[in-house]
């Protein structure tokens, strides 16, 4: 019988790692080889090629900047001037004030110019009807003072509508610089002197008679609603002047009456007659006495009759056509209150 023997022994423990000791030294545990661990230093390189640099010249506070996109194409520049921070006007909307029914004034306040060109500075107000969105401007004009400014708004107003307002101001050399004061809300009145009143609403037809053009003798009974007293007992109503235009296709109740339709304005409405007229509509031939527009018209409420004055000596004794309550209408027929028998007539 043949026997095998194994010459190989166990396998051995893990041996200590090398490091690099504190004097630079390779050291396996804690024994020092001597050996440095830092190799010989190589043959020094070839020089490389010189770089481009920048250019030469240039002024203290330049800056380098590309001529053109090729490379390294550079030159020394200016740097760009700096701009100081543009501070808008501090302004304020402060309220109405003397609201009529087709007119108000606005009002502010200019509290900083905020900006060094006062002479650029530029205000004005908007306003629009409460829950519109767009904007009216109104009342431009250059301010060289702080303090209040205002514009009176005339006949450019509805009657009993709520209006928003505010005042603005930009910078006519810069208009990104600009302000907007706080919102304000006030109603025009209810009634207005000159106006004529909406079709189909109360009081449509008449108006309050300007107190400028009031006939001396013509007192208001309801000058609201047009209705007037003269001297002799005559009940008039007053018809402030009005534009009308027929049969346009802009009319509201165009759709219902075509041609036949009447769209009426009251002279607060525009401008003035040609830009009425530019809109399509025309003012009544009875607003125009020897070529002058008139601001309204005086007529009779009620059929005129025959009014003795002969026991009012205040009036003097004639008998004069007055339009009274009640009253027997004048005639041409000899039997029926004849016109004949207005003495104050022949």
């Amino acid at each position: 019988m043949k026997t095998t023997l194994s010459m190989l022994g166990g396998a051995g423990s893990d041996g200590a790692s090398p490091h690099i000791g504190v004097n630079g030294n390779w050291f396996i545990g804690e024994t020092d080889t001597e050996v440095t661990a830092e190799g010989q230093d190589g043959t020094d390189g070839t020089d490389g090629v010189d770089g481009v640099g920048v250019p030469e010249g240039g002024e203290p506070g330049q800056v380098l900047s590309k001529t053109t996109g090729e490379d390294f194409d550079t030159a020394w520049i200016d740097p760009p001037a700096g701009e100081a921070a543009a501070v808008a006007p501090d302004i304020q909307t402060d309220e109405a004030s003397d609201i009529t029914g087709v007119g108000a004034t606005f009002n502010g306040e200019v509290l900083a110019f905020g900006m060094t060109d006062m002479d650029a500075l530029r205000v004005a107000f908007e306003y629009r009807e409460d829950g519109a969105e767009e904007w009216i401007h109104i009342g431009t004009q250059s301010i060289t003072d702080l303090g209040a400014v205002d514009f009176v708004a005339e006949t450019v107003l509805n009657v009993d509508t709520t209006y928003e307002y505010r005042m603005i101001a930009w910078d006519t050399l810069n208009p990104e610089i600009s302000a907007a004061g706080e919102i304000k809300t006030f109603t025009t009145l209810a009634y207005a002197e000159g106006y004529i009143g909406v079709a189909g609403e109360a009081g449509f037809g008449v108006g309050e008679c300007p107190e400028s053009v009031l006939p001396a003798g013509m007192d208001p009974v309801s000058g609201t609603y047009g209705n007037y007293e003269y001297l002799d007992g005559s009940q008039m109503v007053y018809i402030p002047k009005f534009y009308y235009r027929i049969g346009h296709d802009q009319n509201p109740t165009y759709g219902d009456y075509g041609d036949n339709s009447i769209h009426v304005e009251s002279m607060h409405a525009f401008e003035d007659t040609t830009a009425a007229e530019a809109a399509g509509y025309a003012l009544h031939r009875m607003f125009i006495n020897a070529g002058d527009e008139q601001p309204g018209v005086f007529v009779d409420k009620y059929f005129c009759s025959a009014h003795d004055f002969t026991a009012d000596a205040e009036y003097g004794d004639d008998v004069i056509a007055s339009s009274l309550k009640d009253g027997d209408p004048i005639s041409s027929h000899a039997d029926h209150n004849p016109i004949s028998a207005l003495t104050a007539c022949t």
